[in-house]
C-alpha cells in the first residue's frame, strides 16, 4: 500500500507519515494532511517543504467508483449541492457549490470562485461529501471523496473559461477535482445511509 513520508527530524524521530486508500487518507499523527500545489507540483502546507516523492493524485488513487446511469442523472439535475467538509481537528463547514460539473464516472470538478473555510479545511484534509436531491423522483444520495486543488493547467484553464463564459464576475480561483470513492443512499426510507457503491 502506497505511503508518504517526511524527513526525520532531530534523533531521527519521523515527523510525518501518510498512509492513503482509496477509501480514505490516515494519519499516523493528528498533523496536517498534504495539499497539493499543482501550480509549482510540490507538496506545501505539511510543515516540512517539498518530501522526497511528492504526493502524486492519480497515482496514490488505486481504485475509484463509477456512477450509475441512474445516479448521475439525478446529480446532473440538481443544480446546487451543499459540500461538506472539515478542518484537520475535526470543525465541520457546509457551503453550497453550483458551479459543478460530472466530467467522468468517478470525477466531480467544481470551481473554487468564493471558497474561504472550505479551501482552507481542503488544505488540511482533503476529504469532502456532496449531497444531491431529485426534487420529481424525491431520490438522493451522498458521495465522498478525496480532493485535488488546481491552479493550473488544462483542465483549470477548461473549467475556468467555461465558468466565465457565463459571467466574467466569476473569480474562478481554482479547480477541486473529486475522485468519488463511496456513494450512499440518503432517500427517506429503509435503505437511507445504506453504501451502494
Amino acid at each position: 500500500m502506497p505511503r508518504i513520508s517526511g524527513p526525520a527530524g532531530a534523533g531521527g524521530k519521523l515527523l510525518r507519515r501518510y498512509q492513503f486508500t482509496a477509501k480514505r487518507l490516515v494519519t499516523a499523527t493528528p498533523a496536517e494532511l498534504l495539499y497539493i500545489d499543482s501550480a509549482d507540483n510540490h507538496t506545501t502546507g505539511n510543515g516540512f517543504g517539498a518530501s522526497p516523492r511528492p504526493f502524486r493524485f492519480q497515482e496514490e488513487v488505486n481504485r475509484m467508483v463509477a456512477l450509475s446511469n441512474e445516479i448521475k442523472e439525478i446529480f446532473t439535475k440538481t443544480k446546487v449541492m451543499p459540500m461538506a467538509t472539515a478542518s484537520k481537528s475535526g470543525v465541520p463547514n457546509v457551503a453550497p457549490m453550483a458551479s459543478i460539473q460530472l466530467v467522468a464516472d468517478d470525477t466531480v470538478w467544481i470551481m473554487d470562485n468564493y471558497m474561504q473555510k472550505s479551501l482552507e479545511n481542503l488544505k488540511e484534509n482533503p476529504v469532502v461529501a456532496l449531497y444531491f436531491y431529485d426534487q420529481e423522483s424525491k431520490r438522493c444520495f451522498q458521495i465522498k471523496g478525496a480532493t485535488e486543488v488546481k491552479t493550473s493547467g488544462p483542465d483549470y484553464e477548461r473549467f475556468r473559461d467555461q465558468v466565465k463564459a457565463k459571467s466574467d464576475k466569476y473569480p474562478a480561483k481554482s479547480l477541486i477535482i473529486i475522485k468519488i470513492s463511496d456513494v450512499f443512499e440518503c432517500t427517506p426510507g429503509k435503505e437511507a445511509g445504506k453504501k451502494v457503491l
